[in-house]
């Protein structure tokens, strides 16, 4: 059966965002982690204009060109426990948008490490919600449905390292403590924000291709507010 796109976000998300919507200390406190990438850029504006107080961690703040009342940026790495420890406290969410630049046989522990290191920071952090991505492509009725050269060629010589160390991101968490969704999107563009996608939590969607970076922020936003996902790995895609 087909699944429902979510349809009608304008509803019920943005009246979540409103609830949000409180003055001063009441606030909801989101950390985004990678925010000066394309994804990360976009949760921000989206968190911003969902009225919430914004934290963005990045490794050269002075690149990050936005400024807002409600935006602090601070410098860190997510592989710098060291930074992590000092940022991390009194957030209520933490949404994290890292991976690795895609080469030829690309090796990475960005992510495993990167996980690793969270759930060291974010130990005695009870009730703070963990947002994390990885990638629709660690699903195999996801790949099941992809044409020959991403099977044959893209999959196992550009993506295949990179993969296994989302994977083991992912096991690190479902073994964690913390409260955690992992959100694998399909292939990634910069295309608009059409808040009308696809979620599944468990599989694939049927014909998943792709979806923006600004509908992958507008998910990540409002699971940090409703909840829905708890400890699930939906894949959503147009």
């Amino acid at each position: 059966m087909r699944p429902a796109a979510t349809r009608g976000v304008k509803g019920a998300a943005e009246i979540l965002y409103r609830e949000a919507q409180c003055s001063g200390s009441d606030r909801l406190k989101i950390l985004i982690i990678g925010a000066t990438g394309r994804l990360g850029r976009c949760l921000v504006e989206q968190a911003l204009a969902a009225g919430f107080k914004v934290t963005g961690l990045a490794r050269s703040p002075e690149s990050f060109q936005l400024a807002h009342e409600r935006l602090s940026v601070a410098r860190g790495d997510l592989l710098d426990v060291a930074s992590l420890n000092n940022i991390l406290p009194g957030h209520d969410a933490i949404l994290v948008s890292v991976a690795p630049k895609v080469r030829f046989r690309q090796r990475s522990e960005l992510l495993s490490k990167g996980a690793l290191n969270l759930c060291s920071a974010m130990s005695q952090m009870k009730g703070t919600r963990l947002i994390w991505v990885t990638s629709a492509g660690v699903d195999p009725q996801y790949v099941k449905g992809k044409k020959f050269v991403y099977k044959r060629i893209i999959r196992p010589f550009f993506l295949a390292n990179v993969y296994a160390d989302f994977r083991l991101s992912e096991e690190i968490l479902e073994n964690s403590s913390l409260n955690w969704v992992v959100v694998r999107p399909s292939r990634l563009t910069d295309g608009p924000l059409t808040k009308t996608y696809r979620v599944q939590a468990n599989g694939s969607p049927k014909s998943a291709t792709e979806i923006s970076r600004a509908d992958v922020a507008h998910f990540m936003v409002k699971e940090a507010v409703d909840h829905q996902y708890n400890f699930k790995k939906p894949i959503i895609a147009y």
